[in-house]
């Protein structure tokens, strides 16, 4: 099946959880919940052209450790493009495309390269809320509308995108809540995918108390650290889990060098180093541990995108 063969986002969870404190449930107790989502991949294969392309770039991966490059994604949009302008009513078709440019506008982390991926973002944006006007309850278009807002949101910045957080927790626990999980690979899945972003989204998003009032959400690190071990769980270890991990147990270590969440945190980005660069976003992530060693008080407001301002509550006043 299509669904287990296909890449997704190089953010993907990871860490050697037996170093944390918490503990958390095994992966049966955690999937045996979920149906396999219904994708359907007869549209696709009525295009065999595009159908053998597609396919035949995923399968170029099978037993490496490299993933797709910005071209070779780019040339992916092109093909679903091609079938998405010819099966308007393909609704699978509108989350392919929006994981697609999810992925090529995560590869651009430089302050120049950001409105560029910014742009791709909102394409993929847009294209998942005609998913949802099509069909509502689609687990996959509402991800990765989640995945899009919240990415644009990691540019934008963190304070100046609290508008649209309450948004995008609602989408993201809706997709956790459903009966469905998907396989992107054969590692993985969609269910691993949304507790890795929501653990990134509970460290970003302020703990205060205004926070709550004026959006009706809240950051909650002892969340975020919960959502990225049983992404691990689910999903297995990346470069990038492995420092979102890092830098929430950073951010709750609060500078305390002698704590078990600072020691946590710095045997995952010691492992960070010995693993290998799968992609564009794995050397981001490689790159950025070093930095994060170096300095662990960017952990709190660390994305690949840019540094997350830190701010106050009386920020919010003004």
């Amino acid at each position: 099946m299509l669904g287990n063969r296909m890449h997704w986002l190089g953010m993907i969870v990871a860490l050697a959880f037996s170093t944390l404190a918490m503990a958390s449930p095994d992966r049966d107790a955690l999937l045996s919940r979920y149906e396999i989502y219904p994708f359907d991949e007869k549209t696709l294969q009525s295009y065999p052209d595009q159908w053998r392309q597609y396919i035949g770039a995923y399968e170029s991966l099978k037993g490496t450790e490299r993933q797709l490059t910005r071209e070779e994604r780019r040339r992916l949009i092109e093909l679903l493009q091609f079938i998405h302008d010819k099966e308007p009513d393909w609704i699978d078709g509108y989350w392919l495309l929006a994981s697609e440019k999810f992925q090529l506008a995560s590869s651009y982390d430089q302050p120049e390269q950001l409105p560029q991926a910014r742009k791709i973002l909102s394409e993929g944006r847009d294209l998942t809320r005609k998913c949802l006007a099509m069909k509502p309850d689609n687990l996959m278009c509402k991800f990765f509308l989640a995945s899009s807002l919240g990415k644009i949101g990691t540019i934008d910045g963190v304070f100046a995108s609290l508008k649209g957080a309450k948004e995008v927790h609602d989408l993201w626990q809706d997709v956790k809540d459903s009966k469905f999980n998907h396989y992107f690979t054969e590692k993985i899945s969609v269910q691993g995918s949304v507790r890795y972003a929501f653990g990134i989204f509970f460290r970003l998003v302020p703990d205060w108390f205004l926070v709550d009032l004026l959006f009706d959400v809240r950051g909650d690190l002892d969340a975020s650290i919960q959502n990225l071990q049983e992404a691990i769980i689910i999903d297995g270890a990346f470069p990038c889990s492995r420092l979102m991990l890092a830098a929430s147990l950073f951010c709750r270590a609060d500078g305390e060098a002698k704590s078990a969440d600072f020691r946590a945190a710095m045997q995952q980005i010691d492992l960070i180093a010995t693993m290998k660069n799968m992609s564009v976003q794995s050397a981001i992530c490689k790159r950025d541990a070093l930095k994060m060693k170096k300095e662990p008080s960017l952990g709190c407001g660390y994305s690949t995108a840019k540094q997350q301002e830190k701010g106050d509550e009386a920020s919010l006043k003004k």
